[in-house]
């Protein structure tokens, strides 16, 4: 297998923490993918879709195979709606193969359906304000980028709680509903439901008819 540098490849020091509104810039990493390789992977190379980005501390972990599991298991759903999912966490490449190939009932994921990335140097979770610092490790955290590049939405949570995949779909599913149609999504909003003009004015509508 052919080896890469961590230091030409993900030590890069980070300028500045990306704020939502931000372009996301050109960031490379190595990573272990569904076809079993490890290769060079960069953010630029998701442009065009959404890019769903999801951290998480280490491996073997209570949490994190639940996680990367759900993730998978709908995998096709986030591709329907035009999105691509990328992990990221504090291992190396080398623990992340083993990761992917030990069975389920053994603490691993069963096998690996989207690209998992390696941010042992946490350079990329600096960059992204994900990185624990007084830990030496990449929070959970998730970020949704849109097909400029464009970053619509941070979330972190500690350790010891796992999120929703569930709602980081249905956020997907709203910033793409506003860019194709312009208008917005209320609370509690799901696929199908009724969105609001992007407007004062308009707005009433929605509202008039809500609360009537």
């Amino acid at each position: 297998m052919e080896e890469f540098s961590y230091e030409e490849c993900c030590n890069e020091e980070p300028e500045s923490v990306l704020k939502i509104g931000d372009k996301l810039p050109s960031m490379r990493f190595i990573c272990y993918t569904p076809d079993g390789e490890t290769i060079e992977k960069n953010t630029d190379d998701f442009r065009g879709r959404f890019l769903v980005i999801v951290t998480f501390p280490f491996c073997h972990t209570k949490i994190s195979p639940s996680e990367i599991i759900a993730f998978g298991q709908n995998i096709n759903r986030f591709i329907d709606v035009g999105a691509d999912v990328i992990s990221l966490s504090s291992e190396n490449q080398h623990a992340l193969n083993v990761w992917a190939n030990t069975p389920r009932n053994e603490g691993g994921i069963g096998n690996c359906v989207f690209p998992l990335g390696s941010d042992i140097s946490g350079n990329i979770g600096r960059k992204l304000g994900f990185f624990m610092e007084h830990e030496g490790h990449l929070l959970r955290a998730t970020m949704i980028v849109d097909p400029d590049g464009i970053i619509k939405h941070i979330s972190m949570n500690m350790p010891y709680q796992a999120r929703s995949v569930e709602e980081v779909l249905r956020l997907v599913k709203a910033f793409k509903f506003a860019r194709e149609h312009g208008n917005v999504c209320p609370a509690q909003w799901q696929e199908g439901h009724e969105t609001i003009a992007p407007n004062v004015s308009q707005s009433k509508a929605y509202f008039s008819e809500k609360y009537k």
